[in-house]
């Protein structure tokens, strides 16, 4: 006797369910080919393209300590900046005028920078919205005056040459450029992993019900001003770790590498990636590596960057507001309902 299954019989939860694992599974693959590709990549390409790589993934730190605070809290930091500079200048003065240990400047760093935040997230938790922006504003603001007002110890806007020069070592073979690279490779994928399990966890879905509707939130138990600062502080001491890594790539800092347009690129980045998407981040801090060289290369002026950049954020606003992470995740789901 045979049976004839009705195609109602076949859920569509049961297709969809299997074609978002299978999604899954496709994005573990593309995510450990990535990892092994970027691991071989000193040995791959030129010393140049290398330093431009190293630079995309220190921005893509940048933009993940934004996607935390921002895209999962729903804090907007204009000021990222001010912790970014906390970090490459806690390295290039204790360094340089201390003799500190490249490792040991970096932590130290990361934990002022933590504190900075913790600091300014405190008078913050009395404001909402726009107003803890302009706060931050203000941060990203002053950080450079402050940097100039101590020019005996930062080297003012001349900047700070950072010595003795960052060495690879010895043992593994590599050049300085190399090493510093794979440094920054495996902090970047570190920090994706740590903001990745913490968006998972129950902490991390306090975080977002914040984000959502922290009154309600709020009543249902959850500590709203320990969840605000203590984000603020994970997202500040990731962006300070971006600054340690900007120092060791440059060997030198300047108010000029820390500006208000910083900040303002960070933000363009996460909203590019997609502002709660971990991933995004990554495509965000490629967005910024290379985006002013594409325009120079078809012979735009630089001066014309911002522009491009309102006018992207105008267009994602509008039609892609989950960033590159979102257009991705519609075209699964559009999959998936077939």
């Amino acid at each position: 006797m045979t049976t004839v299954l009705d195609r109602d019989d076949m859920t569509s939860p049961d297709v969809a369910g299997l074609a978002r694992e299978r999604w899954r599974r496709i994005g573990w693959t593309v995510t450990c080919a990535a990892i092994v590709l970027g691991a071989g990549l000193p040995w791959l390409i030129s010393g140049y393209q290398l330093s431009q790589v190293s630079g995309a993934l220190y921005l893509s730190l940048g933009v993940l300590s934004m996607n935390l605070l921002t895209g999962l809290n729903g804090q907007i930091s204009l000021g990222q900046s001010a912790f970014v500079g906390i970090g490459a200048y806690a390295v290039a003065i204790l360094v340089t005028d201390h003799g500190w240990s490249y490792p040991a400047a970096m932590a130290a760093g990361v934990v002022l920078s933590a504190g900075a935040g913790v600091i300014v997230a405190l008078p913050a938790l009395r404001l909402r919205g726009l107003y803890v922006a302009l706060t931050t504003f203000g941060i990203g603001l002053v950080f450079p005056s402050l940097i100039q007002k101590f020019a005996d110890t930062t080297g003012g806007t001349a900047g700070k040459t950072i010595f003795p020069l960052y060495a690879a070592p010895e043992a593994f073979g590599l050049t300085t450029g190399e090493w510093a690279y794979l440094v920054t490779l495996v902090v970047l994928l570190v920090c994706l992993l740590f903001v990745h399990l913490l968006k998972a966890s129950s902490a991390g879905r306090q975080i977002q019900a914040v984000r959502d509707a922290d009154v309600v939130a709020e009543g249902f138990g959850v500590p709203l001003a320990r969840i605000k600062v203590a984000t603020f502080a994970a997202s500040a001491a990731i962006a300070g770790l971006a600054g340690g890594l900007f120092a060791i790539q440059r060997q030198f800092v300047s108010p000029g590498d820390l500006s208000l347009d910083t900040s303002i690129n960070f933000f363009v980045g996460m909203a590019i990636g997609g502002s709660v998407s971990v991933p995004g981040a990554v495509v965000g801090g490629f967005f910024l590596q290379y985006a002013p060289q594409l325009t120079q290369h078809l012979g735009i002026a630089p001066i014309y960057t911002p522009a491009i950049y309102g006018g992207l954020l105008i267009v994602i606003i509008r039609f892609a507001r989950g960033g590159a992470a979102g257009l991705v995740r519609s075209a699964i789901e559009a999959t998936t309902r077939r």
